[in-house]
C-alpha cells in the first residue's frame, strides 16, 4: 500500500519551540530528545532532504532567500492537534528587526491522518482572520490574509505557512511565490 504524504509547510518567525535558544551556540533538541539538530542535519543532507518535502535549495530557488535547515524532528505532535503526529522540517531565512529569523516549517502526515488535517485548514485559516481560495493548480488552498498568501494545502498534502512576526513586507515578498513554494512539495 502506498503511503500518501501530506506535508504542512509554516512560515514562522523565530519564537518557534523548535528552534534552538536564541543567542545560544550549542545546538538544541527538544526536551525529549527526538529530532536533530542544525549540526546533525548539516552533516546529514541526504537524509534530511528524503524526509522533508523541500531541499534548502529549491526553497532558495523559488523564493530568491537563502534558506538553511536549522531542524527536522520526526513523531512530533502538531501544536494544532496534537493527536497527530508529523515530521518537521524547519527551515531560516533572514531577520527581523528584533534578530528572530522568518522560518518555514513543513510537517508530513501519514495518509491516515491526513483527511484530519486537511479539514482543519479552512476553519484555521478563518478563525486567523483569513479566506481559503483555490490556490492556483485548482486543487490546493491557500488562506489569504489581507492579501499575503503565505499558508496553503496542497492536493497531496497539508502546507500551512504563516509569519508569526514578520512584518508585511517580509509577507508581501513571499505571496507571488508562495503557490510555487506549494507545488515543489507536492
Amino acid at each position: 500500500m502506498s503511503l500518501k504524504t501530506f506535508t504542512s509547510a509554516v512560515l514562522v518567525g523565530g519564537l518557534l519551540v523548535l528552534t534552538a535558544a536564541c543567542g545560544d551556540d550549542e545546538q538544541t533538541t527538544e526536551p525529549d530528545g527526538m529530532g536533530e539538530t542544525t549540526a546533525e542535519a548539516a552533516a546529514q543532507p541526504e537524509a534530511v532532504a528524503e524526509d522533508c518535502p523541500i531541499s534548502e535549495s529549491e526553497l532558495s530557488d523559488i523564493t530568491g532567500l537563502d534558506w538553511v535547515m536549522e531542524q527536522r524532528l520526526t513523531d512530533h505532535p502538531l501544536e494544532t492537534n496534537e493527536t497527530v503526529s508529523a515530521t518537521v522540517c524547519l527551515f531560516t531565512t533572514g531577520q527581523d528587526e528584533y534578530g528572530d529569523p522568518y522560518s518555514l516549517r513543513t510537517d508530513v502526515v501519514s495518509d491516515a491522518d491526513a483527511p484530519t488535517i486537511w479539514s482543519e485548514f479552512e476553519s484555521l485559516c478563518a478563525d486567523n482572520s483569513g479566506s481559503s481560495l483555490a490556490g492556483a493548480d485548482g486543487q490546493s488552498r491557500v488562506c489569504d490574509r489581507n492579501g499575503s498568501i503565505i499558508e496553503g494545502v496542497t492536493q497531496d498534502g497539508v502546507v500551512s505557512a504563516y509569519v508569526v512576526n514578520a512584518d508585511a513586507e517580509f509577507a508581501a515578498q513571499l505571496t507571488p511565490v508562495f503557490d510555487q513554494v506549494l507545488s515543489a512539495m507536492s
